[in-house]
């Protein structure tokens, strides 16, 4: 199979982060908590932004041999993933639920990407402190109001570990 284009990809993310962000902090003055399987906190939020990232993920790629990996809605095992597909995306809609639900600014949206388990590309935005961290397999970087005419990406110093 043909190797993804982690360049178009970051963009994507990007565009992922914007609208994920912008969802979170419109709901989060609505937002109420329900609780699933041990008792782990969910709001609608997390549900939309999941919702948001499976139709993002069908208009970016149309093969199936992309799959979404979510906390919210994935039932099958991490060996089924493997098998039945070469690119895993992660996704956690709402890192830090309770305390969204509660109004705190400490939340993040992550997305990832893996091909075939291996972790090649990443981001984590915190939508209250607009802050979007990125990742590849080489270096992270930050950028900083991101969406933004004037956002500034700053490298940040890290090896990769193998």
């Amino acid at each position: 199979a043909e190797l993804m284009d982690t360049q178009a990809a970051v963009q994507d993310i990007l565009a992922f982060m914007a609208e994920a962000g912008a969802l979170a902090v419109a709901n989060q003055k609505r937002a109420k908590v329900s609780y699933k399987d041990g008792n782990q906190a969910l709001t609608e939020t997390d549900l939309a932004i999941s919702k948001l990232a499976q139709q993002r993920l069908k208009a970016w790629f149309d093969q199936p041999q992309h799959m979404l990996i979510d906390e919210e809605s994935i039932k099958l095992s991490p060996s089924e993933v493997f098998a039945a597909s070469e690119y895993q995306w992660v996704l956690d809609p709402i890192d830090g639920t309770a305390g969204y639900a509660l109004g705190r600014q400490l939340y993040g949206i992550s997305l990832g990407v893996c091909h075939r388990g291996k972790p090649i590309l990443g981001a984590i935005y915190l939508p209250a402190q607009r802050l979007l961290v990125v990742a590849d397999e080489v270096k992270a970087w930050r950028v900083d109001d991101p969406f933004t005419p004037q956002a500034q990406q700053e490298d940040l110093q890290c090896r990769v570990l193998d």
